[in-house]
């Protein structure tokens, strides 16, 4: 059991390597220049296209807006 869960620790570890490096996940609110992650996670209602931003753990989920001020919806 112990060789196993220092295996998993390896590869869990090598994944997130890979991950960083590759900066793999990335969203629209993440830099992709300067490889910057936003710590800001972009739900997307599939059912009516309308997307919402969650800051944190504890925080709710906000309506995405655009520079108009209405909610963005991604569906047309």
């Amino acid at each position: 059991m112990k060789k196993y869960l220092y295996h998993l620790a390896i590869v869990l570890f090598i994944y997130l390597c890979l991950r960083s490096f590759f900066f793999w996940g990335a969203d629209e609110t993440d830099n992709h220049q300067t490889k910057t992650r936003s710590g800001l996670i972009l739900y997307t209602d599939y059912g009516t296209g309308l997307q919402y931003i969650k800051a944190g753990p504890f925080g709710g989920i906000i309506p995405r807006l655009n520079a108009k001020g209405e909610h963005l919806c991604i569906k047309k």
